[in-house]
């Protein structure tokens, strides 16, 4: 299969527009102005009362073309004579720009207009090369005012005194928790949600940048659909433009019927793009295009252009600025994706979060597994809530799956938490497995049950300094790294505890020290990307 030939046939242009004319005169000008706006969606309308009309009922006009001197028109309302009109657009729809249509040179008329805000004026009969350059510049303009007025909201909601968590109620969220982390990240959401900027969400692994980014979606009021790509499945440019873009029938072996792309899906609702970090050079080229222009074409060929209304928001667990800096990702359309950002914090930094999320996730694994209701002992959630929980709510859905099936009682106790925690994970048996093998597999989420003891005499105090001083690095608390290891067990936690410090001590390890050597090490690497947070 071919597909890289069609890739060039890949056409954008500018975004098909919503225009609406306003005269008196209008099948006067009607035939010259349908052939400068070619490809667009025009309305005509004969006087200001229905002109208002129109723009009422369609709300997505991009520019509107007004006869500055139409006659009054008397009605139930207000006279609609051309600066009325104006008047009347100026009060509900600021952002519209306003071309001016006059056969007369009433230059004081037109002045007047123009200093309330008109974009441009045009005389009539209008030129056609003229009009056409006016549009495009009042095509832009529009751009611009809406971009303006979504930060100007954004920057007087976030002015504004801020609610305590409930603004929505828990029930309409996806994105579930009740630490302080939480509730600024729902109030961010709310206030981005219903605009236009870019989003850019950024967390680790298994974090639920999908979930929020779904929230997001609900709380927009967009009414298309929501789609999700993970930009992993997206590596080969040709598969890239087939599941972005979508195909016509016979556009390569095996395309035995037309088929959409994300974005057509999409339309109208908003596309998820999931660690777009991972996305090659030339397709991020791609979509840039798309993002500028708003249009997409299906591979084959033939194929029309496509308008399409989506909005992207984009996600990654890696630091796309340092992507970026070592030219790996395109500056152009880091900064067209990620006007802002949200930044999620891993699940073990807000451990108050975690009896929420178990009431949430028990309820999906009773519907998914036909269960009876189970609760958590007190004792069990302190155990949830000290792990250190590496694959952050993915693992924590895992782990209660596991609890859930092997549970014999309505309650899941400490012992049984423990035991699914590390359950399918064998301590170490062989003398012979190497010092650096049982660091890497303990690091990856291995547990160690036997003791400090039995460890030091098996790997030796060498493996054993090595494998502290990197898991309290990362840890940041000598029990974390107890309890990640496995050297500090709930039901003997005072003796483990009492021992892990004695070796500690044994080996000359400081937390203090660690965490200094840590912080000096990280400062440098994560200075920009603070800076940009």
């Amino acid at each position: 299969m071919v597909l890289e030939p069609l890739l060039t046939s890949f056409l954008f242009c500018i975004v098909v527009a919503q225009i609406l004319v306003i005269d008196d005169a209008v099948e006067e000008i009607k035939p010259a102005l349908q052939a400068v706006f070619l490809g667009h969606r025009v309305f005509f309308a004969n006087s200001g009362g229905e002109g208002i009309q129109i723009l009422e009922r369609m709300g997505a006009i991009d520019v509107v073309f007004l006869d500055i001197r139409m006659p009054p028109e008397l009605g139930p309302d207000r006279e609609r004579e051309g600066l009325a009109v104006f008047e009347a657009l100026q009060e509900e729809h600021f952002d519209l720009p306003v071309v001016f249509l006059s056969a007369f040179d009433d230059l004081p008329t037109v002045n007047r207009a123009l200093t309330r805000g008109g974009f441009w004026y045009l005389k009539k009969p209008p030129d056609l090369n003229e009009t056409k350059a006016v549009l495009g510049r009042a095509l832009e303009e529009r751009k611009r005012r809406l971009n303006q007025f979504d930060q100007q909201r954004l920057k007087w909601l976030r002015s504004r005194p801020r609610k305590k968590a409930g603004d929505k109620l828990d029930k309409e969220w996806g994105f579930q928790g009740q630490s302080q982390a939480v509730v600024e990240l729902r109030q961010e959401v709310t206030l981005l949600a219903p605009t236009r900027i870019p989003v850019f969400l950024f967390g680790e692994t298994g974090i639920g940048k999908e979930v929020l980014a779904k929230d997001i979606h609900r709380f927009s009021g967009r009414r298309g659909n929501f789609v999700a790509i993970n930009c992993n499945e997206l590596r080969n440019p040709a598969l890239a433009s087939d599941r972005l873009f979508g195909h016509s029938k016979g556009a390569f072996t095996g395309a035995t019927s037309s088929e959409p792309g994300a974005f057509e899906l999409a339309d109208k609702g908003t596309l998820f793009l999931d660690e777009i970090s991972d996305l090659e050079w030339a397709i991020q080229g791609m979509l840039l295009r798309v993002l500028q222009e708003g249009e997409v074409q299906r591979l084959g060929v033939g194929e029309d252009l496509k308008e399409v209304d989506v909005r992207v928001l984009a996600a990654s667990h890696r630091n796309l600025h340092d992507a970026v800096e070592r030219g790996e990702f395109r500056e152009d359309l880091f900064f067209r994706l990620a006007q802002e950002f949200l930044n999620i914090p891993p699940l073990r930094e807000r451990p108050e979060d975690i009896p929420v999320l178990c009431d949430w996730i028990l309820r999906d694994i009773w519907t998914e597994l036909g269960s009876q209701p189970v609760t958590i002992s007190q004792s069990g959630m302190e155990m949830l809530k000290q792990h250190h929980w590496r694959g952050n709510v993915r693992e924590l859905q895992a782990v209660l799956r596991k609890a859930v099936l092997r549970a014999k009682t309505c309650k899941l106790d400490a012992s049984l938490i423990d035991r699914c925690l590390s359950l399918g994970i064998k301590a170490p048996s062989k003398s012979k497995e190497s010092e650096s093998d049982i660091v890497e597999r303990i690091l990856a989420g291995e547990k160690f049950t036997a003791g400090v003891r039995k460890f030091r005499d098996q790997f030796g105090e060498f493996a054993l300094r090595d494998l502290l001083s990197r898991v309290i690095r990362q840890t940041r608390s000598v029990k974390s790294a107890g309890e990640w290891i496995g050297f500090i067990r709930p039901e003997t936690f005072d003796k483990d505890f009492s021992n892990l410090r004695f070796w500690m001590k044994q080996l000359g390890l400081k937390r203090k020290d660690l965490l200094r050597h840590k912080s000096s090490v990280e400062d440098e690497s994560n200075r920009d990307w603070r800076m940009m947070e």
